[in-house]
């Protein structure tokens, strides 16, 4: 298709990323880095795409929310927190899976707002910049438009992939 009659990438990774009618149970490995940090942190996630019940296991840590009960977080340590629900914050390993969670959607409790997007291979990049006007702070969402998901989530020096990932619908590429 010529670019002239491609849908807008922006406007069609956000349709993407907020296409979640069903409640659809998502499970997959989120690799997890920080910036200076030497070694990525692989976690077990799974969650409802309505956000409602999500488990994260991790070797540190077990979490679980379910929207009725809250949070339980039980360390290896044996120690045990819990949060009421509802929860404005979760774990960013489920950003991808939750994407109405990640922080960049320009509502005033998000740090990052979109700049531009592009189609690369195998779906849309996502640039954005942080609102908190930290010079030389970008992040990036790449949204993989068959599985209608944010596969790779990098904003300042959180990075975050996924692998393993099942449950997510696939869907037809419509550019």
């Amino acid at each position: 298709m010529d670019d002239s009659r491609r849908p807008d990438a922006l406007v069609t990774a956000v349709g993407i990323l907020l296409d979640w009618e069903r409640n659809v149970e998502i499970r997959a490995v989120a690799i997890a880095s920080r910036q200076g940090k030497s070694d990525p942190v692989y976690s077990k996630v799974t969650a409802f795409s309505n956000g409602s019940f999500w488990t994260i296991r991790a070797d540190e840590y077990v979490a679980e929310y379910d929207s009725h009960t809250g949070a339980v977080w039980t360390y290896a340590d044996g120690r045990v927190e819990k949060a009421p629900p509802p929860m404005n914050a979760i774990p960013n390993a489920l950003w991808g899976l939750l994407p109405l969670r990640i922080p960049m959607w320009n509502r005033q409790r998000d740090a990052w707002r979109f700049v531009s997007a592009e189609w690369v291979t195998g779906g849309i990049r996502l640039h954005l910049e942080s609102t908190a006007n930290v010079p030389g702070r970008a992040g990036e969402v790449f949204v993989d438009t068959s599985l209608g998901l944010a596969t790779h989530i990098q904003l300042g020096d959180v990075d975050i992939r996924y692998a393993e990932i099942v449950g997510a619908r696939v869907r037809p590429p419509r550019h």
